[in-house]
């Protein structure tokens, strides 16, 4: 989501501006034990001119993985009187220690077990689509499951991912052939 209001230019009304701006987020636990888990991290890790990935060990509760400061927000704003550029930016809610509190005391159910990964994967630029951060999870992870197979086959990945159907609203993407 982003929003974007402004009143009044060089008239009699003061400028005046209301920005806010969020992004779409996942969070998730995945085992420590499992192979393609700690593949996913890695190749997560990777995607950063897509999204952006947190990653705390729930037994030691130190963090592994992490974007930089300045991109630590999910919902940020900003209003006032004069140009939007000189005003700093407001944040509302962060990635952190609040928001797996948060999170975990809006959870039905409980883990009775720390022998996992939180991980907090969330979009990179805000408003786009919660479709953006799920494809980008899902394509990584997918490849995260096939290339920890023993017997993975790069064919049979390959027919895999071309028979699968596009979702509706990117018909227009086409994909290439297995066979270049």
């Amino acid at each position: 989501m982003s929003v974007h209001h402004q009143s009044g230019s060089r008239g009699h009304i003061r400028r005046a501006h209301a920005i806010m701006e969020a992004r779409n987020f996942v969070a998730a636990h995945i085992s420590r034990t499992d192979q393609a888990s700690r593949r996913l991290i890695r190749y997560l890790s990777m995607q950063t001119h897509r999204v952006l990935l947190l990653v705390r060990d729930a037994k030691t509760g130190r963090i592994l993985v992490a974007p930089p400061e300045d991109e630590l927000w999910l919902v940020r704003e900003k209003s006032g009187v004069g140009r939007a550029s000189k005003n700093s930016w407001n944040i509302v809610k962060e990635v952190g220690t609040k928001l797996f509190e948060e999170i975990d005391a809006n959870r039905k159910w409980t883990l009775r077990f720390n022998d996992y990964y939180d991980v907090i994967v969330w979009d990179l630029e805000p408003g786009k689509q919660f479709s953006n951060v799920y494809s980008v999870i899902t394509q990584v992870s997918t490849v995260a499951y096939f290339m920890c197979g023993a017997n993975f086959d790069r064919r049979k990945f390959l027919d895999a991912i071309q028979s699968t159907p596009l979702p509706q609203h990117a018909g227009h993407v086409q994909r290439r052939s297995a066979n270049p």
